[in-house]
């Protein structure tokens, strides 16, 4: 078995090729943090989850072959997907930084938006930091701004 360094920076790489990280929002009020690996064959979603927990499944993707002649076919691609979120992608993300190149402004903003997550107020006694506390108008501008930066670096060639 490789260290976990150089286990790291071989996912590193997997995940510069074949991964996706962002901040999903829906509405103003729920923010989500994502992170996952999509390929054809299980060995790499099943390092991710080795290295960093979550779960690897197996689905189907419809592809359609260009038209060539009179008739476009369809066929279907067994993929395998490695997915985590909030701490579990933040996490697997600050380890993967040191040697992501492509991905690496991407988890950087990722990362900021889970430590804005993580550092909400709760309101009243008994309520604590975090989950179910309400986003101040800031970090809801930030959150947006961070989710508009990491769409815009996705399109970036």
């Amino acid at each position: 078995m490789l260290p976990r360094n150089e286990l790291l920076a071989y996912a590193a790489g997997l995940f510069d090729g074949e991964g996706c990280c962002g901040v999903y929002t829906e509405g103003h009020k729920h923010c989500a943090i994502r992170m996952h690996v999509t390929m054809c064959t299980p060995r790499g979603p099943s390092l991710f989850a080795e290295l960093f927990g979550g779960h690897v499944k197996a689905a189907t993707w419809r592809r359609k072959k260009p038209a060539g002649g009179y008739y476009e076919a369809t066929y279907y691609l067994p993929v395998y997907i490695w997915s985590v979120t909030a701490d579990n992608a933040a996490n697997a993300l600050r380890e993967l930084l040191p040697w992501l190149r492509e991905k690496r402004a991407q988890a950087e903003l990722v990362i900021e938006a889970r430590e804005i997550q993580r550092g909400r107020k709760g309101q009243g006694v008994g309520i604590g930091r975090g989950h179910g506390s309400p986003y101040t108008e800031a970090e809801l501008t930030r959150l947006g701004e961070i989710r508009a930066e990491v769409k815009a670096l996705k399109r970036v060639s």
